[in-house]
């Protein structure tokens, strides 16, 4: 299965953090590697060839707003295939990556794992009493963990293998469960929190005896854009809570 995300075209947009060549070489290997995931030639990827000319600017020293005179069109299909990629999850893509050096990506991240959790609360009927909490692990990976009543899902990135990036365990009333044995999962299982939340039940011998909420469509995350162009990348830091779930960092 191949997944797609708007990160590189976000950033092809807005370049001004990448002041170095090896910042920008960095981003444009990424770059290349998600739109392979992606089943697109990076050699035709709009995002690839905007942060190669920033390279060629930063190579040659050319200071200011010095665009080639092909960048209009390769912002443009950036900016397109920013609305086509609108509303599809990325959380799966950049779990499967190394986004710790990368603050932005890690926003990002949060913002889907906390959505997704949501909604898996919500599936589970106890989305009233859910708390999310953020922050790094032992080893300095993202964490993101969602704790209800009966329940604890932690999501994590940077694993050495994919595969495990979900852990869930039944809450025992203590310590958020942390004396019963953790089951692992593909983080993929959160696109699907109704059948996630069935598998959960059946696998923990958790009973349901409570009427689930209603689970709206989750939508894709708002990934911090800027006023004056609602696609370009990068303006707002602040992560948006999720309503009727209480976040802590």
């Amino acid at each position: 299965m191949t997944y797609d995300i708007d990160f590189r075209f976000r950033l092809a947009l807005n370049p001004e953090g990448l002041t170095t060549m090896r910042t920008t070489l960095s981003a444009i290997g990424d770059a290349i590697e998600d739109a392979r995931n992606a089943g697109n030639d990076p050699e035709s990827d709009p995002a690839v060839r905007l942060l190669a000319r920033h390279l060629g600017r930063i190579a040659s020293v050319r200071a200011g707003d010095d665009r080639c005179a092909d960048d209009t069109k390769l912002r443009h299909d950036c900016l397109t295939r920013i609305d086509a990629l609108a509303g599809q999850p990325s959380i799966v893509v950049l779990a499967r990556r190394s986004i710790a050096p990368d603050a932005a990506a890690r926003r990002i991240f949060c913002r889907e794992a906390e959505a997704q959790l949501g909604a898996l609360a919500a599936a589970f009927g106890e989305r009233a009493a859910a708390e999310l909490r953020r922050g790094p692990d032992s080893l300095g990976r993202t964490d993101i963990v969602l704790v209800t009543p009966t329940l604890s899902v932690r999501v994590t990135t940077d694993l050495p293998r994919p595969g495990a990036e979900v852990a869930y365990r039944r809450n025992d009333g203590a310590n958020d469960g942390a004396n019963a044995r953790s089951r692992t999962a593909d983080i993929a299982v959160l696109l699907d929190p109704v059948q996630f939340a069935r598998r959960i039940r059946r696998e923990l011998h958790i009973a349901d005896d409570r009427q689930p909420s209603p689970v709206c469509p989750t939508k894709g995350p708002d990934h911090g854009l800027a006023d004056d162009d609602p696609r370009t990348y990068g303006q707002h830091d602040n992560p948006e809570s999720l309503s009727r779930c209480r976040v802590h960092p």
